[in-house]
């Protein structure tokens, strides 16, 4: 079985494929948490693609109704929405803005019911709804970031997931343009999100962005999978100026390692091969050491900067050990 999404590339759940005790304790766990917030009524949209995967992967079927619960806590007025009112509650300051519909979290809704075929909502209205004068398609009053300063990977992968939806035939032309003049960005995420969407509208890469990404690739590779970016190229994108590096560490994470695996398939055919044998490397080092998924360290800061081992990390890491032999 596939599984369709798009921060997921190359999952399949197979039953010759092998998944670690140390995943299945992680997921489980994970699941019996989740368990316990759905009886207050309490979850995200991207926690329940995370509980239908788990589920999937760990007992070949799914063992609660997850159609119930993203119908009766995940929508309002027809609409998917990122979290649950009960959920919006636990978070600091966030009373008022629980109630809210990005491109995410209507993605996410169209990828369960097309899972558990189940009847789908007007997406292609709702996407439609964000694309902004500029091209870019996110809802505004969910946030009001300038373009300018937002994640590009965010701004790309939203681009990815609404083109999706949309289909190649009813893209609004603005944002054909902006996906195919956007700079190279030194990030892996943005550009295997800029490959996708690209992809979709039929657009080849041009060669300038296949060796970009050949060296890009070089660089963020950290001898034990792949990192986003290589610290060195941290910009400010309001000032211009270089970040304080000196102190951040490069990790790498089976996420990513994925994207750069997706960027890879542009590359020469030596470049390739080399990819390949680093793939192979950190295949091997997680089939030994499958909780080897550091979080990202910044400067001075002791704690972890976001989450180490997350359900993505653990379905990507999945994706390597099986696919990587």
């Amino acid at each position: 079985m596939k599984i369709n999404h798009v921060l997921l590339p190359n999952l399949e759940l197979d039953e010759k494929f092998q998944l670690p005790k140390e995943y299945k304790v992680f997921l489980n766990k994970y699941l019996e948490n989740l368990y316990f917030e759905i009886a207050s009524d309490s979850i995200a949209m991207s926690e329940a693609v995370n509980g239908i995967i788990a589920e999937l992967l760990l007992y070949k079927e799914l063992r609660v109704d997850w159609y119930e619960i993203v119908n009766e806590l995940l929508e309002y007025n027809e609409t998917p929405i990122a979290y649950s009112e009960n959920y919006g509650k636990k978070l600091f300051g966030f009373d008022s803005q629980w109630l809210q519909t990005d491109v995410h979290c209507i993605y996410n809704h169209r990828f369960i019911m097309q899972l558990l075929k189940k009847p789908m909502l007007d997406y292609e209205h709702l996407i439609l709804q964000l694309v902004q004068p500029n091209g870019y398609i996110y809802n505004p009053t969910v946030s009001i970031t300038n373009p300018k300063t937002r994640m590009k990977s965010e701004l790309f992968m939203s681009l990815a997931m609404g083109f999706e939806i949309v289909g190649t035939g009813k893209i609004p032309e603005i944002s054909r343009k902006i996906i195919s003049n956007l700079e190279h960005t030194n990030y892996i995420a943005a550009e295997y999100f800029k490959i996708r969407a690209l992809k979709i509208i039929n657009k080849d890469i041009n060669q300038y962005i296949i060796l970009a990404n050949e060296n890009l690739l070089q660089k963020c590779n950290t001898g034990n999978g792949y990192a986003d970016f290589d610290v060195k190229d941290k910009i400010d994108d309001y000032m211009g100026t270089t970040k304080r590096i000196s102190r951040d560490k490069m990790v790498g994470s089976p996420l990513i390692t994925n994207y750069a695996s997706e960027l890879s398939k542009k590359l020469t055919s030596e470049s390739q091969e080399a990819f390949n044998e680093s793939l192979i490397e950190y295949s091997n080092h997680l089939r030994v050491n499958p909780l080897d998924i550091l979080a990202f360290k910044m400067r001075d800061l002791e704690a972890d900067f976001g989450e180490s081992i997350t359900p993505f990390e653990v379905f990507s890491a999945y994706v390597i050990i099986n696919k990587n032999k």
